[in-house]
Parts: C-alpha cells; structure tokens; sequence
C-alpha cells in the first residue's frame, strides 16, 4: 500500500492567493496500462473564474481536476488545481508583473 498525506502549497501572485492542493491517498497497485491516463497538459481545459483580493476584481483562468499521477488510485484525489490571471494572456500586467516576470 503506498500513502501520501495532503500537500498544500501557497502561491501568491501580487495579492491573489493560489491554492494548489496535491493530495494521495493509500490504495493498492497492479493496475493495467489500459488504466493510465494522459499527463499532457490541455491550456484550452479551463474556465474563468474571479475573486475579490483587497477591494480589486481579479479574473484567472481555473483548469481544475488535472490528474497527476499516469495511474491514480483515486483520481478525485490525486489531482491538482492551477490558478492563472487572465491579465497575463491579455499583455497585461498584475501589482506590475506580467507572465515573463512573475515569480516562479
């Protein structure tokens, strides 16, 4: 059996708390590569979200529920949400960062 406890990571980008959450749970392996599923990254896959951060309206684009792992034993678990200012897309710039100079 292979257990991870909840990983949380904080990212704030200029005011805007992103939330990641990573989070495994124990279960059994053996599973089939039939059972496997695509780790490639689809940058159309979201929806565009807003949040009120000290007083501002903040658009982001929210790709939610991307599985992690190629073989999960459970995927409502095992996956991640991503949190990205729309402004970035749009040549603009968030608390004066843009998406070149946003810190990692």
């Amino acid at each position: 059996m292979l257990t991870m406890r909840g990983c949380r990571i904080r990212i704030a980008i200029h005011g805007l708390v992103l939330l990641v959450t990573l989070v495994s749970v124990g279960g059994t392996l053996g599973r089939t590569a039939a059972d496997d599923i695509s780790l490639v990254f689809d940058p159309a896959r979201f929806t565009v979200k807003s949040a009120t951060v000290d007083g501002q309206e903040i658009a982001f684009r929210a790709y939610e529920g991307m599985v992690y792992v190629a073989r999960p034993v459970d995927p409502t678990y095992q996956s991640m949400n991503i949190y990205v200012p729309t402004a970035y897309f749009e040549g603009k710039t968030v608390g004066g960062r843009d998406e070149k100079t946003v810190p990692p």
